[in-house]
């Protein structure tokens, strides 16, 4: 069988751990090679003297200090603002990049507090639609606010298109 050329970024500590460790076990797989973190295959390596032992140390040494990472992420998930991204879609990008980590540490987000949490970030110009929603008795998912802030995105790019190419009649 031959080897996948894949690129694994380097272990560089807790803010990659999760990343790593899902290529790293990708990669593993794709080679057939899954048991290399199973009992039984043995290495020299520190203080391990199995590939699991290396294995269970890497997440002993990164798993287990993650509540810090844990409050860091879900904080910077409740406090993004629309209004420190230069987009609509950065914003909702930001919001479903925080979630995919939180997630990829063991912290589900639910689609529904997802959501929530989009518009919770909204500018006031977005006060229509979200008096309109919360009255509506719609079930808000993070995919149904992703789809209304994206048209409504293209709209107020529509919008800011025809008023900046509208020239003053004489």
């Amino acid at each position: 069988m031959a080897t996948a050329t894949l690129q694994i970024e380097k272990l560089a500590g807790q803010e990659n751990y999760s990343t790593w460790k899902f290529a790293v076990k990708s990669y593993l797989e794709l080679d057939d090679l899954r048991e290399c973190i199973d009992p039984g295959t043995e290495v020299h390596l520190e203080n391990a003297t199995s590939s699991k032992q290396v294995w269970q140390n890497l997440q002993n040494a990164f798993e287990n200090s993650w509540l810090s990472r844990k409050f860091g992420l879900l904080k910077d998930l409740i406090n993004t603002p629309l209004d420190n991204c230069p987009s609509i879609e950065q914003y909702v990008n930001k919001i479903m990049s925080k979630a995919h980590k939180l997630r990829n540490i063991g912290f589900e987000v639910g689609n529904e507090r997802l959501g929530t949490h989009m518009l919770a970030g909204l500018l006031d110009i977005f006060k229509p639609m979200t008096t309109g929603l919360e009255n509506s008795g719609i079930k808000i998912s993070s995919d149904f606010i992703k789809q209304k802030l994206c048209r409504k995105s293209q709209y107020l790019k529509l919008l800011h298109s025809l008023l900046s190419t509208k020239t003053p009649q004489e």
